[in-house]
């Protein structure tokens, strides 16, 4: 992650010198609503001094997003504190309006009912579609035992293969790998 601390119109060097400190101090606040991993990933922070105004500003790019919070205060330090609870309540918006979209997708798309036409009657199929996340063997086989289900299909996380553990009529542990 690339952090950019720019000052304007500081004449006092000291000043300016404690400014980037404790901007640097509140930088990991920032850092643990950014839920990305991509690459730019880039925060800046802007300081500037109008008079009696202090004017703080963060920009945060993050991915393919990007967000904007400015704050005008008598002190600076103040102001700070009052940018970062502003871009941290954006990033919080922002993030649950992508996990709550993602939800809904899943939602309608978890079950869905085909019908297989036969001979003699047609046949109604539920299909359940599972998100399939990496774990081991032993993680797998406690998902089974806490799980309603008689199998769990997973993808292992020490191959990255398909596989599925199931239990069989002899209450054996039985794992397929694909």
């Amino acid at each position: 992650m690339k952090v950019n601390i720019t000052t304007r119109h500081l004449n006092d060097r000291n000043r300016s010198k404690r400014l980037r400190e404790y901007a640097q101090k509140k930088i990991p606040r920032i850092e643990r609503y950014m839920h990305t991993n991509h690459d730019p990933t880039e925060i800046k922070l802007i300081f500037e001094a109008e008079k009696r105004n202090n004017i703080a500003e963060i920009i945060v790019h993050d991915g393919d997003f990007q967000t904007t919070a400015s704050v005008v205060d008598e002190d600076h330090f103040a102001a700070i504190d009052k940018v970062v609870d502003r871009i941290i309540k954006q990033l919080k918006r922002n993030w649950e309006k992508r996990t709550s979209s993602k939800r809904k997708h899943l939602k309608a798309n978890s079950l869905k009912t085909a019908s297989v036409k036969s001979k003699e009657k047609t046949e109604k199929i539920t299909v359940e579609q599972l998100p399939l996340k990496p774990m081991s063997v032993e993680e797998a086989n406690l998902q089974l035992k806490i799980s309603p289900l008689k199998f769990i299909a997973f993808r292992n996380s020490e191959n990255g293969e398909m596989n599925v553990i199931y239990r069989n009529k002899d209450s054996e542990l039985k794992l397929i790998v694909a």
